[in-house]
Order: C-alpha cells, then sequence, then structure tokens
C-alpha cells in the first residue's frame, strides 16, 4: 500500500519494533535470519554455536551456514578455544562492531546517494 504525499513516512525500523528485522528483509531482500543472529550476537561477548542452535532451533548445519556466511562478510568473527571440558577445540563468535557499523553506514550512504542524510552523525564531533 502506497502513502499519500500527506501521510507522514512510517519509520523504517521502530526502537523495540520485534517486526524491524522482517521489515528491512521485505524492504531491502536482507536475510531475517542473518540480521536476528547479528542482533543476538550484538548482545553477547562471544556465543557459541550451540547457544545459536538453541536460540534460534537450528540445526549444527543451518547454524553454522548462517554465522560462516556472516564471517566471510567480515560482520561476525571466529574465535577458537579449548572446550571448558577439555574435549577439544570449540569456537565461539563473536560480532566485529566496526564493520557492523560499516555495513550500515555503507547502506545508508547508498540509499542516500548524493544527499546529506548522517544518522549516525555524532554531535560532539
Amino acid at each position: 500500500m502506497r502513502r499519500t504525499h500527506t501521510e507522514p513516512a512510517r519509520s523504517l525500523v521502530g526502537h523495540g519494533d520485534p517486526l524491524a528485522a522482517a521489515r528491512i528483509s521485505r524492504v531491502f531482500g536482507a536475510n531475517v535470519l542473518r540480521l536476528e543472529i547479528t542482533r543476538y550476537l550484538v548482545s553477547r561477548d562471544e556465543t557459541s554455536t550451540a547457544d545459536v542452535m538453541r536460540e534460534f532451533g537450528l540445526s549444527r548445519n543451518g547454524a553454522l551456514a548462517h554465522l560462516r556466511e556472516l564471517d566471510a562478510e567480515g560482520i561476525v568473527v571466529a574465535v577458537r578455544h579449548t572446550h571448558p571440558r577439555g574435549s577439544g577445540p570449540i569456537t565461539y563468535w563473536r560480532v566485529d562492531p566496526d564493520e557492523v557499523e560499516l555495513a550500515l553506514r555503507t547502506l545508508v550512504e547508498h540509499v542516500s546517494g548524493s544527499r546529506t542524510f548522517h544518522p549516525f552523525h555524532d554531535e560532539e564531533s
């Protein structure tokens, strides 16, 4: 449904909007699950593949496919440790906040074209 010129534009993502990822996905074709996995990882220091599997109801292969894609794009980083029970290596995942910010800035700059639009502008700088 298109809006008229007199209707206010809806915010693409509202603060705390549980449907924000779905809307971004519809608008820009982003993978909703990867957006939500990234959001989940942002809220933690490091997270295991098993934690991602439990949180999103994914198989090991499903979780790894998404995490590896995010890793390939630089959004998340794989960190290898010795398993806490000493049973071998374990991979934890963490977000690279600089890469997330760069990806968001790039999207905004691309969408806004040559218009001056700086939603991440720090007012103190």
